[in-house]
């Protein structure tokens, strides 16, 4: 089930960050500058949040998965 919810995630991360790159100039235009300049650092947070999420859930099932086959 981990991997799955890996490769699930790696997929929503490669749409979300290819969305966010062809959306960044529309939005810029049509959203308030107060409003972007906290929008920004909020998504990039996130954004950021979930790929160290993938990293460590990956090596935690690749930890788990060497352990095993060495027993």
């Amino acid at each position: 089930m981990m991997f799955g919810y890996l490769s699930f995630l790696g997929l929503v991360l490669y749409f979300w960050g290819a969305l966010a790159g062809l959306l960044a100039e529309n939005l810029r235009d049509t959203i308030p500058v107060e409003i972007y300049v906290f929008a920004v650092p909020a998504c990039l947070f996130l954004y950021l949040f979930w790929i160290c999420n993938l990293l460590v859930t990956t090596l935690l099932g690749l930890h788990y998965l060497s352990d095993r086959i060495h027993r």
